[in-house]
């Protein structure tokens, strides 16, 4: 059954794809001013768009455990109207926020919105940030296996946007530190969350779970 399940997944994505290329190729080669030629194009994405949901639907209750590294994203929104006088730098004026999982998270989100039944492995940090990934884990419908460190501050980058207009990134990270006395409760929890999966997917952004 996990082997069908698999070739099924495989088969979905070649078949959107090759789809995918396929409307591409018609599309550099119909030329704007040539109604039948775009009639068909229009007709095929048409198709297409079926054909994706039709796919997407055999995704659904999919087994699937994502490992690798999550983040907090956050996103803060104003506008700017003038110039900082004690610097050419503007002056951002703070509206409201919008609070998300990055990373692996944003992996596992998209997953769960697929249909599949997603479990997460990763590594946050034992303070406020690392308390709203579980709550977003769970907002989203995601279980998690999640190592709290003490002395471990959880990944969070923050993005200013005023209108339309993404002004400044800010990280706040740290690399994963390699804790000995935790390899063995990690080592347990991955055995522990890969039975019965169909798939395992590693979603790895430098940040030291995966990547020393």
């Amino acid at each position: 059954t996990t082997n069908a399940v698999k070739d099924t997944a495989y088969a979905t994505g070649v078949s959107i794809v090759n789809e995918g290329r396929a409307i591409q190729n018609q599309l550099a080669q119909c030329c704007c001013d040539n109604k039948q030629a775009t009639a068909q194009v229009r007709y095929d994405m048409a198709n297409f768009a079926a054909s994706i949901n039709s796919n997407i639907d055999k995704l659904k209750d999919l087994k699937v455990l994502v490992i690798g590294d999550v983040m907090l994203d956050k996103f803060e929104y104003g506008k700017v109207e003038r110039i900082s006088p004690e610097a050419p730098v503007p002056i951002f004026k703070f509206d409201h926020e919008k609070q998300m999982l990055g990373g692996a998270g944003n992996v596992v989100a998209n997953l769960v919105s697929l249909g599949c039944q997603t479990t997460f492995v990763g590594i946050i940090g034992k303070d406020a940030e690392g308390l709203k990934i579980e709550e977003l884990f769970k907002s989203v419908g995601a279980s998690t296996h999640l190592i709290k460190l003490k002395n471990y501050k959880t990944i969070v980058k923050t993005r200013l946007i005023a209108g339309n207009n993404h002004l400044l990134r800010a990280d706040k990270e740290e690399p994963v530190p390699v804790i000995k006395e935790y390899l063995p409760k990690y080592k347990k929890i991955l055995e522990q969350a890969i039975k019965n999966k169909d798939v395992v997917l590693i979603s790895d952004y430098n940040k030291g779970l995966l990547t020393p």
